[in-house]
């Protein structure tokens, strides 16, 4: 009985120590951002973060033990540093040009500078990528990967289109559909499907891959309301 009430108060000690060495700031909160870093951010009312007039992100300054540190008039201080990696609070991502809350029924996959992530219980994925030059480029990038699948699956079926993202942005669209791509473990047909939006918002080129094991095409709709519902700057 001594022995398993020692237990007890030792996994108290424990839990208590793992408790108060978590940092703690104030007027905001401290995350990880893309790279596994911990960041005290400024955190605005509905839970974002606060970001300067160059949109860079504003960040609490702290002490060794993580707290905050005030300046001269008694104020918490703050930086401005440049996003380097996205940063996920809560269901919110906060890249550097751009903010989207994660739909319900989708998860966070691994975003790190651009965002990533699946459909629960499914192996359909979205990662939204900003590449540098223009959209012409971005699609030249990508035309051999569709030219090599064309030549290798004779059965796949192709689309070459326009997609409205909202009033202000309207995507060119490609996609291919496998209907066999290969095999899973048990020796089933698996089918493949790979898509790419590319656009330009806010002077910057985005380049969006969708991909899943069936025909996308049928339920379009869904991915292009995620990208409809981000928050370009």
């Amino acid at each position: 009985m001594k022995r398993y009430f020692a237990l007890i108060i030792t996994v108290i000690v424990i839990l208590t120590c793992f408790t108060a060495c978590k940092p703690k700031v104030k007027n905001g909160a401290v995350v990880e951002n893309g790279a596994g870093q911990q960041v005290a951010i400024v955190t605005s009312p509905d839970g974002g973060i606060v970001r300067d007039g160059a949109g860079n992100l504003v960040v609490l300054v702290t002490d060794h033990n993580g707290k905050n540190v005030k300046d001269e008039n008694g104020e918490y201080k703050t930086n401005a540093i440049n996003m380097d990696h996205a940063i996920v609070i809560g269901r919110r991502v906060e890249a550097k040009n751009y903010s989207v809350e994660i739909p319900n029924g989708w998860s966070d996959a691994v975003t790190l500078d651009n965002l990533s992530i699946t459909k629960d219980g499914t192996n359909e994925s979205l990662v939204i990528m900003e590449k540098e030059g223009s959209v012409t480029k971005a699609m030249e990038d990508l035309s051999k990967v569709f030219d090599n699948i064309t030549r290798m699956y004779p059965n796949v079926v192709s689309e070459n289109t326009t997609v409205k993202i909202n009033d202000k942005i309207t995507a060119n669209f490609i996609s291919a559909y496998i209907p066999v791509q290969k095999t899973d473990e048990n020796g089933n047909p698996v089918p493949g499907y790979l898509g790419y939006y590319f656009f330009e918002a806010n002077g910057h080129t985005y380049s969006c891959k969708i991909e899943g094991r069936r025909n996308l095409s049928e339920t379009l709709d869904e991915f292009t309301n995620i990208l409809s519902s981000i928050n370009f700057r």
